[in-house]
């Protein structure tokens, strides 16, 4: 009853979460030193049983767990949380001379790594690791906002962080596009498939030009929304997104650049300016892909079927909270700003992939696994492939930039009955 009141006279307003975790541990072996136990007679099992347990997910050794169970019984459970140092916080080692110069070079160089600035100092004769070290460098860094997670976030740059509010005057002036993750489901084959949205959002109306779920993230993917959202909605005159691979290619590039289309990009780390499109995948989130938790699908089909009907049943006709209409009807008052697409032919001409390929030398060449009829005045020789997304059954073929001639599937079967036998 002793220790028992001593111990509880000592309280620890904010213990930690491994000062518990020992409490836990101490606690149970005074459990077990009270009561009698078939195979815990003595303090040194209850010892032992208690190393080989997992305390709230740490784990304790023998010794370190009998050190705990007499600093309890001695001190109580602030004896338990680890006692902080007297000069936590405060700077060691770096002068202040140091430190000022630390942070200035550092405010000077943002974006350079801190390892490559403290080489830099050291061939200037300032080597700081010979005073401290960089686990404590770092920490100084982190203080004072100087730190790689702190100047990702826009905390050093004034000018980096969410800008006002902004919204494009008239519709199709830009869209903004992005990638979301969407549900994971099984086919009724039993594949795990693991899709992916991509989308087009108008700036201005809020309206989605054009979005798709798709098994993959290559740029396939969204050569097929952006074509679908110019045949749909015209041509925007400037597309917003971010560094993605996918966005940074050269072959959106010249399409944007033949339908007069400015491809924009934001600055890394920046995906606040892209906040109307990630605002889009948010309500896609919350009140479309909630809805697949009652009624599962099976296969990308069904899903992009389900994800249309609720685009035009629900998104498009809801008032928006920022414009006071919905997107459909806002989208339709600035129909008069909407600029045609070129003709069919020629846009699928432009939306056309282009890959380079060498013919074999029986007269083939091999795209995603097919194998495509070619000139055999081309064997050996690389060319540009152009086909259409998804891939169909004629490819074109492009040698020094004239279109050489077209290609159908190789039938194998019928090559084996319709050849020229050699000469003896």
């Amino acid at each position: 009853m002793k220790n028992e009141s001593k111990n509880n006279s000592r309280l620890c307003s904010d213990p930690s979460d491994k000062a518990l975790a020992r409490y836990a541990a101490v606690s149970w072996v005074m459990e077990r030193m009270k009561e009698t136990h078939p195979n815990v007679t003595r303090l040194s099992s209850a010892l032992d049983y208690a190393a080989s347990r997992d305390w709230n997910g740490y784990h304790f050794g023998t010794s370190s767990v009998e050190r705990y169970y007499y600093r309890y019984l001695n001190d109580g459970f602030s004896s338990l949380n680890d006692k902080k140092r007297s000069d936590e916080g405060a700077v060691r080692k770096l002068t202040d001379e140091q430190l000022n110069l630390l942070l200035a070079e550092r405010r000077a160089h943002l974006k350079m790594p801190v390892t490559v600035l403290l080489d830099i100092m050291k061939d200037s004769g300032n080597d700081l690791l010979e005073s401290a070290s960089q686990t404590t460098i770092y920490r100084i860094l982190r203080e004072h906002q100087l730190d790689a997670a702190s100047i990702r976030n826009g905390c050093q740059d004034p000018l980096s962080g969410p800008q006002k509010a902004f919204e494009m005057p008239a519709v199709n002036m830009v869209w903004m596009t992005d990638m979301m993750y969407g549900p994971m489901f099984k086919t009724d084959e039993g594949k795990l498939v693991k899709s992916r949205l991509f989308a087009l959002l108008d700036d201005h109306s809020r309206l989605c030009v054009a979005a798709e779920y798709f098994s993959s993230e290559s740029f396939d993917c969204f050569l097929t929304i952006l074509r679908s959202g110019v045949l749909r909605r015209g041509v925007p005159e400037k597309i917003y997104t971010d560094q993605g691979k996918v966005f940074t290619c050269r072959h959106l590039k010249s399409i944007c650049a033949n339908i007069g289309t400015k491809l924009s990009h934001a600055r890394p780390y920046h995906a606040w300016s892209k906040g109307k499109v990630e605002r889009f995948f948010r309500t896609v989130q919350q009140q479309f892909q909630t809805r697949l938790v009652d009624k599962p699908i099976h296969s990308l089909e069904e899903l992009n079927e389900r994800f249309n009907v609720w685009l035009d049943d629900k998104y498009h006709v809801a008032v928006h909270s920022g414009t006071g209409q919905s997107p459909a009807e806002r989208f339709a008052a600035g129909a008069s700003y909407i600029r045609n697409p070129p003709c069919a032919e020629e846009l699928e001409a432009l939306f056309m992939k282009r890959i380079v390929r060498k013919i074999r030398r029986d007269g083939c060449v091999s795209v995603e696994a097919k194998l495509y009829e070619a000139p055999l005045s081309l064997r050996g020789m690389n060319v540009e492939v152009r086909h259409r997304v998804p891939l169909g059954n004629i490819i074109e073929i492009w040698h020094q930039d004239r279109l050489a001639g077209t290609g159908g599937l190789v039938d194998k079967h019928f090559n084996a009955t319709n050849f020229k036998k050699r000469k003896k």
